[in-house]
């Protein structure tokens, strides 16, 4: 019979051993599995280039990204704000047509005696005529804007190629 630090010793050593056992499956496990996935993750050199070319071709559109969608919104104001000028011109033409139209009526109503009639007719065409200057004082404004705002693409165009080049060449 075994005496009791014996067996206590016996006891810890077969702990230890079966531990030193287990820590190495597992170490073997580990090993296995990064080999396989080291196997799956090889590829060509082929392969390799293409992908460097991809990545490549990312980061030059995410660098040149910030100033495309800047020119963009650059050039949907500009589009916008001369659509706005032209309507605002056009509706001041089309007033200034009326308010003369109103005046031409206020005189004839005048020359057949119908004063009070025809003075309200004439404050009417000079306040129209007023609009239509207010209207086409817009219009010269959002035509000055859309124009400042067109002449500005070239800036967003140039930034654009020059971050895709400082992208490229690095």
């Amino acid at each position: 019979m075994l005496s009791m630090p014996s067996k206590l010793q016996w006891q810890l050593g077969r702990s230890l051993s079966s531990r030193q056992r287990s820590k190495e499956a597992v170490l073997g496990w580990i090993k296995e599995d990064a080999k396989q996935a080291a196997e799956r993750s090889v590829i060509s050199p082929k392969e390799a280039a293409r992908a460097n070319t991809n990545k490549l071709s990312r980061e030059v559109a995410a660098a040149a990204e910030p100033y495309h969608l800047a020119l963009l919104r650059n050039q949907k104001f500009s589009a916008e704000a001369y659509s706005k000028a032209k309507s605002a011109q056009k509706s001041s033409q089309k007033l200034q047509t009326e308010a003369k139209v109103f005046a031409l009526k206020a005189q004839t109503l005048q020359a057949s005696g119908m004063g009070v009639e025809a003075q309200e007719m004439m404050a009417a065409a000079h306040a129209m005529m007023q609009e239509a200057e207010n209207m086409r004082q817009w219009g010269s404004k959002l035509y000055s804007q859309a124009n400042a705002a067109n002449s500005a693409t070239s800036g967003y165009t140039l930034s654009e190629q020059q971050a895709a080049t400082n992208i490229a060449g690095a």
